[in-house]
C-alpha cells in the first residue's frame, strides 16, 4: 500500500509556532526530555522565556531543568546562531522535502516572506545538509545490477561562429544507479574513456552487472 502524503494541514497543525519546532528538536537530540541530559536530574524540562518591557514573554531557544541547567538544542545546527525564526526554517524544510523538483529561493523568499539573501542562505544550508545525509547513506561502491549513463546539462544555443560547439555552455554529468538501491552523479570535465573508466572501477564494485547505452567510452 503505498505511504500516505504528508500535506501541508499536517505539517501546520504538528508545527504551528516555534514552541512546537523548538520541542521537536530537542526530541530529535535527546533520547528522553524527562530527565536532564546535563546532570541526569529526573523532571520534565522547562522552556525559558524573557520578559519584555511591555509585560510580555518572548520564548528563547532554551529548557531548564529543576536544578537549573541550561539545554539548548539548538547548539551546533543550522539555526544556532539564526535570527530566523524556527516555523520559517520548518516551512522550508518541508518544502523542499514535498517538492519533487527542488525549490529555488525565490520561491522561498515568495513562501516565507524573507529577504532573497535570508531565503538564498537557508536553501543552501539545507541543501548541504541534505547532501551529507545522502553521502553518509550511500555505499562506497554499487553493486548488483548498475545502470550508467552520462549527460550535458544546460541551456540551448544556436551556434553563430564556425568551429562553436553545442556544448560549449553546457555541463558533462555523470550517473550511476544501482537498480533498487543508491545513486551516485558527480560532474565531470569531460566524457572520454580517460574520464569515465576510473570513476567506474572506483563506484562499482567487481563481479556487478553494469548497464551502458554502448558508448565508445565505457569499451
Amino acid at each position: 500500500m503505498a505511504k500516505a502524503k504528508f500535506t501541508f494541514a499536517q505539517f501546520k497543525e504538528l508545527y504551528p509556532d516555534d514552541d512546537a519546532c523548538l520541542l521537536a528538536i530537542l526530541k530529535r537530540r535527546y533520547p528522553t526530555i524527562d530527565a536532564c541530559p546535563n546532570c541526569g536530574v529526573v523532571g520534565p524540562l522547562t522552556r525559558i522565556y524573557d520578559v519584555l518591557a511591555d509585560g510580555t514573554r518572548k520564548g528563547r531557544r532554551a529548557f531548564a531543568c529543576k536544578e537549573g541547567c541550561h539545554i539548548y538544542p539548538c547548539a551546533g545546527t543550522v539555526f544556532e546562531h539564526s535570527s530566523t525564526t524556527l516555523t520559517k526554517w520548518f516551512h522550508a524544510m518541508y518544502l523542499m522535502t514535498a517538492t519533487r523538483n527542488g525549490v529555488a529561493a525565490k520561491e522561498l523568499e515568495r513562501q516565507l516572506g524573507v529577504t532573497y539573501k535570508c531565503a538564498w542562505r537557508i536553501g543552501h544550508q539545507l541543501r548541504q545538509l541534505m547532501a551529507a545525509r545522502d553521502k553518509a547513506n550511500t555505499p562506497e561502491q554499487l553493486g548488483g545490477h548498475t545502470e550508467i549513463d552520462e549527460a550535458y546539462v544546460g541551456g540551448h544555443r544556436r551556434m553563430k561562429y564556425l568551429g562553436e560547439s553545442r556544448l560549449d555552455n553546457k555541463t558533462a554529468v555523470v550517473g550511476m544507479v544501482e537498480r533498487g538501491g543508491a545513486l551516485k552523479a558527480q560532474v565531470v570535465p569531460d566524457t572520454k574513456k580517460d574520464t569515465l573508466v576510473p570513476l567506474v572501477l572506483q563506484n562499482v564494485a567487481p563481479g556487478t552487472t553494469v548497464s551502458t547505452d554502448e558508448a565508445h567510452s565505457y569499451k
